[in-house]
């Protein structure tokens, strides 16, 4: 088995690795990236509420690699738009809607049982919460950036990464400490005992 999934899951990760772009004709003949068209989103970021173009692709791999062809479903909107791509009801791991049903009977079992009602509660919504998370923490963003499965910074710190006042405050809190460290261990042990990589920040 371990041979097996060895065999499937580095020509999956080479080939997936490989960056996935959408382009259109210009005027003079050649090529540019449709950065506006809508599958380029969904091709090159997130496929799906659940899973990134990476993970997509590597699956489909797998599955290529494992039982000689691989299949996505593909949802459209009323004016017949694409927006959406999933494994097929078939494959793994299992479609949005599947843990939004779960999502659903839990708040549901919630609110009937308590005053204070839960909101609506989405998969997607849980990448938003662990992205937030983690920076709040102090993650360094890329490494962020790399989990989230974003091929650009922007996504993860702009879209997905939700901070406020008080975060911020915090954030000058901790920045006062340091400094104020700093200048009690200067003041005890002399300027020569500090070296400013002691206090590298980030």
């Amino acid at each position: 088995m371990t041979a097996v999934y060895s065999c499937v899951r580095i020509p999956s990760e080479a080939i997936t690795s490989l960056s996935v772009h959408v382009y259109r004709y210009n005027e003079n003949g050649g090529k540019e990236k449709a950065l506006d068209h809508l599958l380029y989103y969904l091709l090159h970021d997130e496929p799906n509420s659940e899973m990134t173009s990476f993970a997509f692709r590597e699956t489909l791999m797998a599955h290529l690699a494992l039982f000689g062809n691989a299949y996505a479903q593909i949802i459209r909107n009323g004016k017949g738009e694409v927006v959406a791509l999933y494994r097929d009801k078939n494959g793994m791991p299992e479609v949005a809607m599947h843990w939004q049903h779960r999502f659903n009977h839990a708040v549901k079992r919630y609110n009937d049982i308590f005053k204070l009602q839960m909101p609506n509660i989405t998969p997607h919504i849980c990448r938003h919460t662990y992205c937030s998370n983690q920076a709040r923490a102090g993650m360094n963003p890329k490494p962020l950036q790399y989990l989230m499965g974003h091929s650009d910074i922007g996504v993860t710190m702009n879209t997905y990464t939700h901070l406020g006042m008080d975060d911020a405050k915090s954030e000058m809190i901790r920045l006062e400490e340091l400094e104020q460290a700093r200048k009690e261990i200067e003041k005890t042990c002399g300027k020569s005992a500090l070296k400013k990589s002691k206090f590298k920040i980030g």
